[in-house]
């Protein structure tokens, strides 16, 4: 009996001994894991530089739908997720064809060029990945642009209820806009989007397809001038002794494209572009890239620069990205290029 007491209380001490190991294994793996992964979060994208992009297998970074699918977490909001997608936006061997048949490109935002694309020798290649830096960055400020559109014809049809905050904003948004005799039609016209291929076209222009010194340094994609000390600006090395501009910089990219539209939106040089964009769609046309162009001429000094701008347009495809949205599902991570 002793024996048989004694048989059962060793096997039920050894069967509590690989359970406590079995749990003290799983903890320490759990702790493990858990550190691994905060390191990869931290570290894993942030060393990839875009000379880099070839010598990745891209696979290895795919996440499986059906894995998307069956977590019980929303893998869009992790930093990791974020960082992957916009590795594989950026990827070589990802085209911005891929994206036309739904029209839904990643929500990421590049706040700073990369250093090594003026060094990608093929041009189609420097191309594409200035596009894809600059896409998302454009729509996100026209949708922004769409949003107070909108805002401000319901606050109109509706201006009998307005309150006090909301007239605030109106005449905030006419200071801003340099909206004459407190006129709301004014500001709807005024107070809308840019055509996505006209602003990556003026971008491609003014910037040298992102190579030039004051989109690498400044930010500056559109070339804007700015006179005096009132704001950043970086000097040409061509300007004469006798003048005083400088191309405005900035401290994103996201920023010069704000800046962009709203030189376009508020400056008087654009009235006539401004009235044939509410024209067109007060008649539910399509807002034209390549004719709303024509009548930008204010913009540069330079000869037949409306042509130039719609061969850009034309030659590139442009016009095929004017319908493009961005995926609402994805946190945009503010990533500068040493992160790419």
């Amino acid at each position: 009996m002793k024996l048989v007491i004694k048989n059962i209380f060793n096997n039920s001490f050894s069967e509590g001994t690989v359970l406590f190991q079995k749990i003290l294994y799983s903890i320490t793996t759990v702790i493990v894991a858990s550190i691994l992964f905060s390191l990869t979060q931290k570290y894993f994208i942030f060393d990839i530089k875009i000379a880099d992009l070839d010598k990745v297998n891209s696979s290895i970074l795919e996440i499986n739908d059906n894995q998307k699918a069956n977590t019980s977490i929303n893998i869009y909001k992790l930093p990791l997720y974020n960082s992957i997608i916009t590795y594989n936006f950026l990827s070589k061997d990802t085209k911005l064809d891929d994206f036309k048949s739904t029209n839904i490109i990643p929500n990421i935002t590049i706040s700073k060029l990369p250093n090594e694309l003026k060094d990608i020798s093929s041009v189609k290649d420097r191309k594409e990945l200035f596009i894809k830096i600059a896409l998302p960055l454009i729509i996100g400020e026209n949708e922004i642009l769409n949003n107070q559109n909108k805002k401000i014809k319901h606050l109109k049809d509706n201006f009998e209820y307005i309150s006090k905050n909301d007239a605030l904003w109106l005449i905030k948004k006419m200071k801003k806009y340099k909206v004459k005799n407190k006129s709301i039609d004014q500001l709807l016209i005024k107070v809308d989007t840019i055509p996505v291929s006209l602003a990556l076209s003026q971008a491609a222009i003014e910037s040298g397809w992102g190579t030039s010194r004051f989109a690498m340094e400044g930010n500056a994609l559109y070339g804007q001038y700015v006179w005096g000390n009132d704001e950043v600006g970086m000097v040409p090395t061509d300007r004469k002794n006798n003048e005083v501009y400088s191309i405005k910089a900035f401290s994103s990219l996201r920023e010069s494209v704000a800046s962009y539209m709203l030189n376009l939106n508020s400056n008087y040089h654009y009235n006539e572009f401004r009235n044939n964009r509410f024209k067109l769609k007060n008649t539910n046309r399509k807002i034209s890239g390549v004719y709303l162009a024509e009548f930008i001429n204010n913009y540069s000094i330079e000869d037949n620069y409306p042509s130039k701008v719609i061969g850009v347009i034309k030659t590139n495809n442009l016009e095929d990205l004017d319908d493009m949205k961005i995926d609402k599902r994805i946190i945009p991570a503010n990533i500068t290029s040493d992160v790419i």
